[in-house]
């Protein structure tokens, strides 16, 4: 939707193969693949404006990679239950700390709740990631009994949230970490 919103097109590859022949043919100058994606097209030399990154955790040795390839790098996360994208954050390449998933959108809220009181975490402390806002949908299709466990009422502003699964905890710069799962969820290109 952003590049819409922009005036630009939505160019659609339906063949992996193809992917790196028909950006150089279009002139793309914004896409978002997921970090397996980019690993695998590193050879292809893509270097769009903007470079977007999401579906996975992001490789240290990737985002080093993306960093010197790219006019603008953003590392986006979001589950599908909070319309994709609810935190951002520049790629940037430390070399002593994982590879930051940044910060909450506009009109997005983030906690970081620790897993047995349910209290809010301190930073450098792991927790479950919550997810208010604008953004988080109303349930699952016909699931009562798990719409009911992963969308729940709170008192911290939203009426609303979001629980992710996701493991994480605030860094020293006062972005979001991603640590792993509470559960024995994977993801494998991107899908659950």
């Amino acid at each position: 939707l952003t590049p819409l919103v922009r005036g630009w097109e939505c160019v659609v590859v339906s063949r992996p193969e193809d992917l790196a022949a028909v950006y150089h043919e279009r002139g793309v100058g914004a896409v978002q693949f997921t970090p397996t994606v980019w690993a695998a097209l590193y050879d292809a030399r893509l270097t769009p404006q903007i470079l977007l990154c999401g579906g996975e955790a992001m490789p240290q040795v990737l985002a080093q990679s993306l960093r010197s390839q790219s006019f603008a790098s953003t590392n986006v996360y979001g589950p599908t239950e909070t319309t994709i994208w609810s935190t951002h954050s520049s790629i940037v390449a430390r070399p002593d700390s994982d590879v930051s998933i940044g910060v909450p959108i506009y009109n997005t809220t983030t906690y970081v709740m620790t897993l047995s009181e349910y209290k809010p975490a301190p930073p450098g402390i792991s927790g479950e990631l919550w997810i208010g806002g604008i953004g988080v949908a109303r349930g699952y299709h016909n699931r009562p009994e798990l719409t009911a466990a992963k969308f729940i009422s709170h008192s911290f502003g939203h009426d609303r949230v979001y629980k992710t699964g996701d493991l994480v905890r605030w860094n020293a710069e006062g972005e979001l970490e991603f640590v792993g799962r509470i559960d024995h969820q994977v993801k494998v290109r991107g899908f659950r």
